[in-house]
């Protein structure tokens, strides 16, 4: 029996399917395409300052649902399988994973917090679970580094500095449960939801999964008590990254960089590109040169990340004070020595490590949840393989490397990559204030 992987439109749902034969494996999440950007619409309508109040109202999710107490629900979350939820600007995710024999359970937690409309908390509950995400955002606020990180959104499009996801203590101090039940009637206001399921065809079918919960969503309707927020105003909100350099005002004693480029197309083949450029350009790659050659820092990032409905280069790297502007000149010098070095036999070499690493990497077969990433995020690239991935997903990766990963469509990245780099065309993040 295959492992395969399918999308499906049920009552208007959408219905993301992974098949793990074989693995006695199963998880349910719900992905709400709405995130954090509600709360500068939140705002906007208010006057309140909720920046912070999406991970908050994530965290109340969990607490006096529609069918437990909030005691009985951590009780059976933490007994009966493994859990989590995250929030992030243009989403937020619930999920339950478990054994194939508590799928109907798991099925049934996962509605419980990702549909609760908060309005069965108590005052002092609610109070009790603001203090543990102000604290939260405290132990951040003491990590210089972390900040760094979260910081990095706002700065680059030019965003109000509290709009991090995360939010500040003070300003999270003020939330109150009105503004969270409110916040939360709008995410289950809109319709842009994803049902990812991963099971084991082996002992239940995908239809029998289906119909559970479909069974259980028609006890979850929500009547909404505010006023909602449609797809084009959620999206007129949304801002993209400047080309520009920006001085963070960070304390940490590292120099801190980032550097965010617009230079994806494709992600999968963008994810090609940069895992060479990181780690596989021999003696050139910018862990080469910057770590190995030179010890400036423990190690660098170079990855494709989702922000706000697009795909975006990111580069992170911290060094030692005094060594900024060096690390600057061994970011360049190894994109075009790297790039000037590809070849044919460079590209073969690399496709052949690449290969044996997702070998690998997929024996842990919780990571096939790529496809539900893919389809989710970048359907444009997943309607190509969708066919062969429904049938047989070994044979869906064969086909996404000979559809995208050719030497030319990766030379074609790899140029494009190095002239953004040489014209100076990306935003740039650093606490280095020079000489």
């Amino acid at each position: 029996m295959k492992r395969t992987f399918k999308t499906k439109k049920i009552n208007d749902r959408n219905y993301n399917i992974l098949a793990l034969p074989g693995t006695n494996f199963f998880k349910f999440e719900i992905v709400n395409m709405y995130g954090s950007v509600v709360e500068r619409i939140y705002r906007s309508r208010t006057g309140r300052n909720v920046y912070g109040l999406s991970h908050l109202v994530e965290h109340l999710s969990f607490r006096a649902t529609k069918d437990y107490s909030s005691k009985e629900l951590l009780s059976l979350i933490n007994s009966e399988g493994t859990y989590n939820a995250s929030t992030y600007t243009t989403r937020i995710n619930y999920w339950f994973q478990t054994t194939m024999e508590k799928a109907t359970l798991g099925i049934k937690l996962v509605l419980n917090y990702a549909l609760n409309d908060l309005t069965r908390i108590s005052q002092e509950e609610f109070d009790i679970e603001k203090k543990v995400v102000y604290n939260e955002a405290k132990r951040y606020a003491d990590d210089d580094q972390t900040m760094f990180a979260f910081n990095i959104y706002p700065t680059i499009n030019e965003l109000d500095k509290e709009d991090n996801v995360i939010g500040i203590p003070e300003t999270i101090d003020t939330f109150t449960l009105e503004d969270a039940i409110a916040l939360k009637d709008i995410f289950l206001q809109n319709t842009d939801v994803h049902y990812n399921i991963t099971y084991d065809p082996m002992i239940l079918t995908e239809a029998e999964i289906i119909e559970q919960i479909e069974f259980e969503l028609m006890r979850f309707k929500h009547t909404s008590k505010i006023e909602g927020i449609s797809k084009e105003l959620y999206e007129s909100y949304i801002k993209r990254p400047n080309n520009k350099k920006y001085i963070s005002d960070n304390e940490s004693a590292q120099m801190l960089t980032a550097i965010n480029l617009d230079v994806v197309d494709n992600k999968i083949i963008a994810d090609a590109g940069n895992d060479y450029l990181a780690r596989y350009a021999k003696d050139t790659s910018l862990n080469d040169v910057i770590r190995e050659q030179n010890g400036l820092t423990y190690g660098i990032d170079l990855y494709t990340n989702n922000i706000d409905y697009n795909d975006y280069v990111q580069f992170g790297c911290d060094v030692s004070k005094g060594s900024e502007e060096l690390m600057m000149k061994l970011f360049d010098k190894s994109i075009n020595d790297s790039v000037d070095a590809w070849t044919e036999e460079s590209y073969n070499n690399y496709m052949n490590t690449r290969r044996l690493k997702r070998t690998l990497n997929l024996l842990n077969q919780k990571n096939y949840e790529f496809w539900i990433n893919l389809a989710i995020w970048n359907s444009d690239i997943f309607s190509i393989l969708k066919d062969i991935s429904s049938e047989d997903l070994d044979k869906a990766y064969e086909e996404l490397d000979k559809i995208f990963c050719t030497e030319e469509k990766i030379k074609e990245y790899l140029d494009k990559f190095k002239y953004y780099v040489n014209l100076g065309r990306y935003a740039l993040v650093t606490n280095y204030k020079g000489e």
